[in-house]
Formats: structure tokens, C-alpha cells, sequence
């Protein structure tokens, strides 16, 4: 009978993340979110210790830029010599953020730690103090951009007992991030792995209970588009099969909320209904609220400076350790004028530019890209719709009679 196996599968750490969009909150509440990764990893360290695993994984984009501050790494490394004073160890691969830290991060004096160094796929044998072995394969991002199918080097093993792939990479047809070492997952069913531990996709997703093909997801939130509870598997491999247990890290937890505005007519109204809303909210919740069926009045407030006071005051007076990241209203579809000339032609110029064509050119910039996550297609629209509202707004003044 072979001895039951216990790690950590996590990835996507994504240690000094920039956070982007919180500049509707205090300085003590940004810096708390901008440590959120640090407190996650922390977490992490600390349920590998209470769960006494043999080992933990790491797949892929442990530090969110190629080239990292001395203060992620040291950070990174006292979490490591943690491990190690426990005699845990760690299996670690560098993604396509990271890619640089395969050449470039040492490990020396943390006999714990394991790094696969180039983009072919290699292997590591761990034997338990039972005499278990296991055999991981993976391989690290040698650049930034991985367009070909790695996963094809991964094979089957006879000489262990348990075998565990890391993989940080998409399936052929993901449309959810940018495709990297794009793999296939029947060809990774077939492997029949005891476990595929993957990583790259930051939503926490099973493509296979049988055999166990997960990606952990990341471990904190980064932005109003990860939203719910971030962390990392448990994993049990025995005779009788492999479980695995989803266990929460993250420290600040971003949400979306959506609000009727049917009631809301003034800034008064306003505040009330925000300020039961994060009454409601459970402590270290970061939220995006849209309003939807606003009043007219709701909309004008929308487009003036007073509707983001509002979030500030808010966000400056609560104690609940809840707060607001972006508050949207909902806009009907603009109707009028839509005869004119030269709202035809604004009409038609903001349709042309919804695709985010001069977006391109901001987010392929070096150093705009560090600075901002990547929209997808929709978020792209909606902020097209949004600012021709706004200007439309501002040329009509507000005034919805056509003369």
C-alpha cells in the first residue's frame, strides 16, 4: 500500500503587482491592498505548515515582472526558509511575467527548493521519508511570449509511485487571457497524471476530476475583474485516488455588486443606499457597484465631480474595512439629437474606436503595461459607451429638449 502524498498546488502569485483603479481610497486602504499577495503567500506558508504537507508547487508567475524589487524577492525567500526550517519542499516554475527569474533568481543555501530552469520539460523526483516517490515534470518560460505546445513533453512514468505535472499555460481555445504554451487537454487527459497542477488562468477552474487537471487560480485578487475567494489547492494522493480541497488565502476579497436606482434622486439618497450596502459586507471586501434604472437626476449627478466625492467621503469614513473601487451607473441608450449632423458623426467615430485601437498602442507601450491590466473586448465598449455619454452630456448640458 502506497503512503498518502500531501501539497499545496498554487500559482500566480503575482508578488508586487501594480493594483491599478484605487484612486478612490485612502492611503492606508491602498497600501493594505498593494500587500494583499504578501499576506496570501504568508497564508500559504502557514497552511503548509498546518497541514504538514511533504511538499508545495509553484507554477508560474511567482513575481508579476520580469524584473523584480529586492523587496518581493526577500519576501519570497523568507517564505521559502520557513518551508525549509519545516523540511517542506517546493517545486517552482517562472511563467510568462516572470520569465527573466529562470536565468536570473538564485536559491542558494535553500536545499528545499527546486526550480525548473529552461522551457523543456524536465522532471524532479521527491521521495517521502517512507520511501514514496514522486516524480514532477514541468518547465519554466524562457520569454515572455510561449506560442508552442509544451505539455507535448510530458510522459508517462513507470519508475515512482505518484506522478504531478505543473503546467502554466491555456488550453488551445481559451479566449479568457492572452494564449500561452496552449496545450490540449486530451492530450493531458491521456498522460493520466495522479495530478496536473496548472497555472496562468487567475479563475479557479476544474477541467478534469479523473484524472486531476486544476488550475488553482491566484492567490489574491488583483482588480475588479477577480473577483470572490483566491487561494490554492490542497492535494491528497492515495491508492484509492486523489482529492483536492479548494483552501481561501487572500486578504482582500474584490466583489461586484449591482443596485436598482429607481430611488435614488439626490446625493442624500445616494449615500444612504451606499452606506447600508457596506454595512452588509463582510470585513476586507473591496467593491465595484453599478446602478442600473438611475433616475434622471442620478444620471445628472453621475457626470459631475460631486458623484465621486461621494465614493471618497465613503470610503474616508468607514470603519468596516469595506470599501468601494468603482461605483457605474447604468445609461440608457442616447436617443435624441440622434438626427443632427454632428452627433451622427460623433456616433459613428466612437463606434469605429470601441474595437480599442489607440488602447493597443497604450497597453503595448513597456512602460504603460505595468501600470495597467489589459481590458478585454467588452470593457473596452463599455468605456466607449461611457465617455460618449459623458461628452454628450457635457455638449447638451444636460438639457434633454431637441430644438
Amino acid at each position: 500500500m502506497k503512503e498518502t502524498i500531501r501539497f499545496i498546488h498554487s500559482a500566480d502569485l503575482h508578488l508586487d503587482r501594480p493594483f491599478v483603479g484605487l484612486s478612490k481610497l485612502g492611503y492606508n486602504q491602498i497600501e493594505k491592498i498593494k500587500k494583499g499577495a504578501f499576506f496570501a503567500l504568508d497564508r500559504l506558508v502557514d497552511l503548509a505548515i498546518k497541514e504538514n504537507v511533504h511538499f508545495v508547487v509553484i507554477v508560474g508567475d511567482i513575481f508579476d515582472q520580469a524584473s523584480t524589487t529586492v523587496y518581493a524577492e526577500v519576501k519570497f525567500k523568507q517564505a521559502l526558509e520557513k518551508l525549509n526550517q519545516k523540511g517542506i519542499h517546493v517545486y517552482v516554475s517562472f511563467g510568462n511575467h516572470d520569465y527573466h527569474q529562470t536565468t536570473e533568481m538564485t536559491f542558494d543555501y535553500l536545499d528545499n527548493v527546486h526550480v525548473f530552469n529552461d522551457q523543456t520539460v524536465s522532471s524532479f523526483t521527491y521521495k517521502s521519508s517512507d520511501g514514496a516517490t514522486v516524480e514532477l515534470q514541468g518547465f519554466s518560460y524562457e520569454a515572455r511570449h510561449v506560442t508552442e505546445d509544451v505539455s507535448r513533453g510530458f510522459s508517462v512514468s513507470q519508475s515512482c509511485d505518484y506522478l504531478v505535472g505543473m503546467l502554466h499555460g491555456s488550453v488551445g481555445t481559451s479566449k479568457e487571457h492572452e494564449t500561452y504554451a496552449p496545450f490540449q487537454l486530451d492530450w493531458l487527459r491521456s498522460l493520466n497524471f495522479d495530478y496536473f497542477a496548472l497555472g496562468h488562468i487567475h479563475k479557479r477552474q476544474v477541467l478534469s476530476e479523473m484524472p486531476p487537471i486544476v488550475y488553482s487560480g491566484n492567490i489574491q485578487g488583483g482588480s475588479k475583474k477577480e473577483t470572490g475567494e483566491k487561494g490554492c489547492y490542497f492535494v491528497e494522493m492515495a491508492d484509492t485516488g486523489t482529492t483536492f480541497t479548494f483552501q481561501p488565502l487572500q486578504s482582500i476579497r474584490f466583489e461586484t455588486k449591482e443596485v436598482d436606482g429607481t430611488s435614488i434622486h439626490t446625493v442624500d439618497d445616494l449615500i444612504y443606499t451606499l452606506r447600508n450596502i457596506l454595512a452588509e459586507q463582510l470585513k476586507h471586501v473591496v467593491l465595484a457597484i453599478e446602478i442600473y434604472q438611475p433616475t434622471d437626476s442620478l444620471i445628472s449627478l453621475y457626470h459631475t465631480q460631486g458623484f465621486m466625492d461621494v465614493i471618497q467621503l465613503l470610503n474616508e469614513g468607514n470603519n468596516a474595512q469595506a470599501y468601494i473601487i468603482d461605483l457605474s451607473v447604468a445609461q440608457p441608450p442616447v436617443t435624441l439629437h440622434q438626427h443632427d449632423p454632428f452627433f451622427q458623426t460623433l456616433t459613428q467615430q466612437f463606434k469605429e474606436e470601441s474595437d480599442g485601437a489607440y488602447a493597443d498602442e497604450l497597453f503595448q507601450h513597456h512602460r504603460a503595461r505595468r501600470f495597467l491590466d489589459e481590458p478585454t473586448k467588452d470593457e473596452l465598449t463599455l468605456a466607449s459607451t461611457d465617455a460618449f455619454h459623458y461628452l454628450y452630456y457635457q455638449l447638451i448640458g444636460g438639457n434633454d429638449d431637441e430644438d
